[in-house]
């Protein structure tokens, strides 16, 4: 009679356990865009779009979202890829950040290509 009872009790913890870290809502809110990423928790929600853009690109997307034009504004990180063990550089941009919302840019220069990834982050 214990062994179903410990048994019954680690069942449901394992159930709450699921669906109260939000596991099952990351499952069942997938969207359909292949560049966006969501990921929905109890009180926040952060929206994720990744692109490649050219440098003239980056200056209209400056221009548009009022950002900063040279990267010497923003803040800069580097990195050591462990494969071919040369260093990556990050320049981060947080344009927006209070209680309600959170607004980030993410550019990260691979030659002529800039990979660019805007991150919002929306509390409800």
């Amino acid at each position: 009679m214990k062994d179903k009872i410990l048994s019954l009790i680690i069942f449901f913890s394992l159930l709450f356990s699921f669906t109260g870290c939000g596991t099952l809502n990351k499952i069942f809110h997938k969207t359909d865009k292949e560049n966006t990423e969501t990921t929905l928790g109890s009180t926040q929600n952060m929206y994720q779009t990744t692109h490649e853009y050219t440098m003239h690109q980056i200056d209209s997307m400056c221009v548009a979202d009022t950002l900063p034009m040279k990267f010497e504004g923003w803040t800069c990180r580097t990195y050591t890829d462990y494969e071919t063990n040369q260093y990556i550089v990050r320049y981060m941009y947080v344009k927006e950040m209070n209680d309600n919302y959170e607004m980030i840019y993410i550019v990260t220069p691979r030659g002529d290509i800039y990979v660019v990834s805007k991150r919002k982050v929306v509390s409800e």
